[in-house]
């Protein structure tokens, strides 16, 4: 994470390097999510030497999805038909004469042109079997945003953390619970496993699967979400 002041070529320059010094690029496949704003398009061309690949993340996807369709079930089912089916005759219909409905936001229609602007980056979700969408996007947005957005007085630190920590374990080391239960459980007086994460610091999922964190440490002006990933960072549980 960076602050807005800061450079694109700078940001590049700090990837670059930290790809460099972190992994074997020429045995690795680089692979960009993004929600198709125009510095990323600047930030992958910025990385051309590893060739990445820039993906319209299935999260933004989704959600632009739900903001055209407003629970209309065939709109929604349509859009997911055409883009997975690469069908874009349908969809290039589609935006045509939903542009020209009076009774149709603006918003509605933006996100409609996003997704014919945006077509080849969202066929890539589909086309290439190494896509795995980003979890930080869901987590940012689900156990960070609405403390800070709706509802600000609820906002905790502590307990976004906890959040942070409990979602990464299960995303990294697997959804078997009973596994968990056997590591995390064994000798200790308590029935959460928020708690066991939290009060442990992972120590003992670094040494049971021999990984560190891959999170570089993360820079700029005071900011609480900014300290609680760093603080996830430093715990070691990537």
């Amino acid at each position: 994470m960076f602050p807005t002041s800061v450079s694109l070529e700078e940001v590049s320059e700090y990837v670059l390097n930290y790809l460099e010094k972190r992994y074997n690029m020429d045995k690795k496949k680089l692979i960009v999510n993004s929600d198709g704003g125009i510095w990323i398009d600047s930030f992958v061309r910025e990385l051309g030497i590893y060739k990445p690949i820039h993906i319209y993340d299935k999260f933004h996807l989704v959600k632009a999805i739900a903001e055209i369709s407003k629970r209309d079930k065939e709109i929604s089912k349509n859009l997911y038909k055409w883009l997975k089916g690469d069908d874009f005759k349908e969809l290039e219909n589609f935006y045509k004469n939903f542009k020209e409905k009076e009774n149709v936001s603006q918003r509605r229609k933006d996100h409609t042109k996003m997704l014919f602007n945006q077509y080849e980056k969202i066929r890539r979700i589909y086309t290439k079997e190494d896509y795995i969408g980003l979890r930080m996007e869901a987590l940012v947005s689900h156990e960070c945003s609405r403390f800070l957005s709706s509802r600000p007085k609820a906002f905790s630190r502590r307990k976004i953390k906890a959040r942070a920590l409990y979602h990464t374990f299960f995303e990294n080391y697997g959804k078997n619970k009973e596994k968990a239960y056997e590591l995390y459980f064994s000798g200790k007086r308590t029935s959460s496993l928020e708690k066991v994460i939290e009060m442990e610091c992972l120590p003992e999922i670094v040494n049971e699967t021999g990984k560190s964190t891959n999170m570089p440490y993360l820079r700029g002006g005071e900011c609480p979400i900014r300290e609680i990933l760093k603080e996830i960072s430093q715990s070691k549980i990537f």
